[in-house]
């Protein structure tokens, strides 16, 4: 569930001192209050306090990386969660020395063990000559709403609806079809829909993308549980995760948009679309600042 309203991404949210580092020693890394979230898992070091790791020392005339981690692990049997700061130490090097492997979980699978880097701390020999914040603070929801009350519709959108009733399996991609659609909506030079739900994108541009997605749950699980993808590198723009037998899912993004950039709208579970051309749609607004 929080993954759906947080994002899969890893950042700091803005919260007391956002996990500002300081190094008390060579060996003492202070990590002060704030609040982070990666894999839709959130965790916090509370106002007023700090949490404090500890540092191996270096070795003389060897260069290290060293990474900080927010761990989270779950005991098996129990389902005790937790999270806790780790230092996985580098291996030394004469020159270029390499940051160290870490754990990459995946908690939607069930895995027990999540790493995420948060911090390096780099040492020449026996000093720590530099720690390095891995994560960016994002912005509170006042400064995000600021910031889109500065942007303007631009132009025409894009627009394109479903067509049929469908079942989507675990994993499909929803075909939207441009068509019924008033003539007056459409900007032809935003955007494409091909009838294999690949949305290929026509030029390079700021815009606002809106999914509506309604239907049943067909799956083991009574929810609606749809992505926004990016097919360059399948990474996940935006997720959408409503439950109840009968739903809708709704998605709403502002994102930096290029030329021949190809986008797809893909179910996580089992799911049937409802007929009806007008509830089920993707749309992309151009928007400018």
């Amino acid at each position: 569930m929080m993954e759906g309203i947080i994002g899969q991404d890893s950042y700091i949210i803005t919260h007391g001192e956002n996990l500002e580092p300081e190094l008390v020693t060579n060996n003492k890394l202070k990590i002060k209050s704030g609040m982070m979230c990666h894999h839709g898992n959130i965790s916090t070091v509370e106002i007023g306090t700090y949490d404090e790791v500890t540092i191996q020392n270096g070795t003389q005339g060897m260069k290290r990386i060293d990474l900080i981690v927010n761990r989270y692990s779950k005991v098996e049997g129990t389902g005790i969660e937790e999270n806790n700061w780790v230092v996985i130490q580098g291996t030394p090097a004469a020159e270029d020395p390499a940051a160290p492997a870490y754990t990459e979980g995946n908690l939607q699978e069930g895995d027990l063990v999540d790493d995420c880097p948060v911090f390096e701390a780099h040492l020449d020999g026996i000093n720590v000559t530099e720690i390095v914040k891995l994560l960016d603070v994002s912005k509170n929801m006042s400064t995000l709403n600021a910031d889109l009350a500065k942007l303007q519709i631009v132009g025409k959108y894009s627009k394109a609806f479903t067509n049929k009733t469908v079942q989507y399996p675990n994993e499909g991609r929803i075909c939207f079809k441009q068509s019924d659609t008033p003539p007056e909506d459409i900007d032809d030079t935003i955007a494409s829909f091909g009838n294999d739900g690949i949305i290929t994108i026509k030029r390079d541009m700021t815009a606002l993308i809106n999914v509506h997605v309604s239907g049943k749950w067909a799956g083991l699980n009574e929810r609606c549980w749809i992505y926004l993808r990016d097919r360059t590198n399948g990474k996940s723009l935006s997720q959408s995760i409503q439950n109840g037998y009968y739903t809708t899912c709704t998605i709403s993004t502002v994102q930096n948009l290029t030329s021949g950039q190809q986008l797809e709208v893909t179910t996580q579970e089992a799911f049937a679309i409802n007929d009806g051309l007008r509830n089920n749609y993707i749309e992309i607004i151009p928007l400018r600042g």
